[in-house]
């Protein structure tokens, strides 16, 4: 898959805002870029789901995009670093007065309600390949033609389980790579 090509920045209020979060592995700067890409061009009211909260970078830059273009968040995670980062993560969320809902369980458990359409769904959760699948098994048939899923930790050498796993589910045809960016990956569904 191609790298995309050179994206602007997210706002620097939103780049100030998740360079306050997360650790070695979270969102870099050019990642957060080729998610911001997707985020600011979804419709108004859209529905995103993210899949692996801890630390709250990337939950940062949805909340701070979905503000302004009401989005209907749901974030789950359960946090098995530690629950202070639950604490953290919710005071986080609450001080940027987006609206969203937490799913403070395992993803595959999450019911969302029936008919629900996703527009992003942004994996980041439970790195092995059970997981993963387990995921894309649960929410992938929610993304509409036109909808997003963004993988991150895509081709990362110490989660070797993520690429391939992905691969798998993304190789059916009704996917288009949009690209590459370090480790974030993201298809449309056609």
């Amino acid at each position: 898959m191609s790298h995309p090509a050179l994206l602007p920045m997210p706002p620097d209020n939103i780049l100030r805002a998740i360079h306050g979060r997360g650790g070695w592995e979270s969102l870099e700067d050019n990642e957060a870029a080729f998610l911001y890409s997707i985020l600011k061009d979804l419709p108004l009211f859209s529905t995103v789901v993210e899949i692996g909260c801890e630390l709250g970078r990337s939950s940062v830059m949805i909340a701070m995009v979905a503000k302004d273009r009401h989005f209907n968040l749901h974030h789950c995670d359960f946090w098995v670093s530690g629950s202070h980062y639950a604490a953290e993560w919710i005071a986080c969320m609450h001080d940027i007065g987006s609206p969203f809902t937490l799913h403070h369980m395992n993803s595959s458990s999450v019911d969302l309600p029936e008919g629900t359409v996703i527009n992003l769904l942004y994996v980041d959760g439970d790195h092995e390949a059970a997981g993963i699948s387990a995921d894309c098994d649960h929410y992938l048939h929610m993304i509409p033609e036109g909808g997003y899923v963004a993988f991150h930790d895509y081709g990362r050498g110490s989660l070797p389980s993520v690429k391939p796993t992905v691969d798998n589910y993304m190789v059916e045809t009704s996917w288009e790579p949009l690209g590459v960016s370090r480790t974030m990956a993201i298809w449309r569904r056609k």
